[in-house]
């Protein structure tokens, strides 16, 4: 499978969506957070710069396939706050995107296959059936199931 970047990474988030400024307008906490990444290559952008982005739902047609491109390799990356927390925000971007953007949905299915691989190598280690790391908990659950229903019935998820 080809890696989900289709566009130039040294290009910025404001010259690769033109009409991004316009999208924010109205949210001062969303416009600030563009008035300071906005004219950033793409490339140059962090784990926890994309996370911030992904998390307010700006510019997911490139910031999201940045993010697929680093949790390939390393599915519980930490961005921010805890290992798995990159992981955690793609899996909650809204329904609506990955219904649209269903070749990302499908990019997303061999980094949850190697998540799901390190969480079974983990409860055999731990000898714990019930054995989850303290740093997914809850979220990491919500957002799998969300995610994973999305194109199993072909509706957004409630």
């Amino acid at each position: 499978m080809s890696l989900p970047v289709s566009f130039d990474v040294r290009k910025s988030l404001i010259a690769l969506q033109p009409g991004l400024y316009e999208e924010v307008r109205d949210d001062e906490d969303r416009a600030m957070v563009l008035r300071r990444l906005g004219n950033k290559p793409a490339r140059r952008l962090s784990p926890a710069e994309l996370r911030e982005l992904i998390a307010r739902g700006m510019a997911l047609s490139y910031t999201v396939p940045l993010a697929i491109e680093l949790l390939i390799d390393e599915p519980f990356l930490e961005a921010q706050r805890h290992p798995g927390d990159l992981l955690t925000t793609v899996l909650e971007v809204d329904s609506r995107f990955w219904i649209d953007r269903e070749d990302l949905w499908l990019a997303m299915i061999p980094v949850l296959e190697t998540a799901v691989e390190t969480i079974n190598a983990r409860v055999a280690e731990e000898e714990h059936a019930d054995y989850l790391p303290w740093h997914l908990g809850d979220d990491f659950m919500a957002a799998l199931l969300h995610f994973r229903s999305i194109h199993g019935t072909g509706e957004p998820a409630e």
